[in-house]
């Protein structure tokens, strides 16, 4: 929706721009990059990279592959894919808004507490781990109770769909920790 905005208020202006929807990469965008120039072939027509100045990168959506390739073709093939097209990325000498590396290590939960907490605002004590003793003594310091949540993704696969792990309050005397997985969680303690 933004985008479409965006494309109304460019083409309003006369600007010279080129919109690349993620969800055509790769099946209906080709693209073809080598150590001085690139360029992606797009429904809309080509567009030489070298002339791009400037990117708003909002919403990717992860490649796509074929429906029939099988599963661990199509992972295999989708990580190239992303592979190819972040390199592209990285080379381009544009202005950003935002640029992939920089929006990845913006959504680093730990990289946000130490960046708040090296800037001077208080956080509260923090503990990420997946080791079930570490995380018991955690909360019996924080009074017993304490906040547990995922640390990038509350979408939980549980085999026919998937679950949500909502950030939640864990007590140290009901907490069953014995029972997490090997997978890290996020405690911190518990502000009111």
């Amino acid at each position: 929706m933004h985008a479409d905005w965006l494309t109304i208020e460019l083409r309003a202006r006369g600007a010279s721009f080129a919109r690349f929807n993620t969800e055509d990469y790769p099946q209906q965008v080709g693209l073809a990059w080598d150590e001085r120039c690139g360029h992606l072939r797009l429904p809309t027509g080509d567009v030489p990279l070298e002339g791009v100045t400037a990117v708003r990168y909002r919403r990717p959506v992860p490649p796509r592959m074929p429906p029939e390739m099988p599963a661990a073709q199509a992972a295999w093939a989708r990580s190239e894919a992303r592979e190819a097209l972040l390199g592209v990325w990285r080379t381009l000498n544009a202005r950003w808004v935002n640029h992939p590396d920089r929006n990845r290590v913006a959504e680093s939960k730990l990289h946000q507490l130490r960046t708040a907490g090296r800037l001077g605002f208080e956080i509260p004590p923090t503990l990420v781990t997946n080791e079930p003793d570490r995380a018991r003594r955690f909360l019996e310091s924080a009074n017993g109770s304490a906040i547990c949540k995922p640390i990038y993704d509350g979408r939980v696969p549980t085999g026919v769909d998937e679950g949500v792990f909502f950030t939640s309050r864990v007590d140290a005397d009901t907490a069953p920790l014995h029972d997490l997985g090997p997978e890290p969680y996020m405690f911190q303690s518990l502000v009111t």
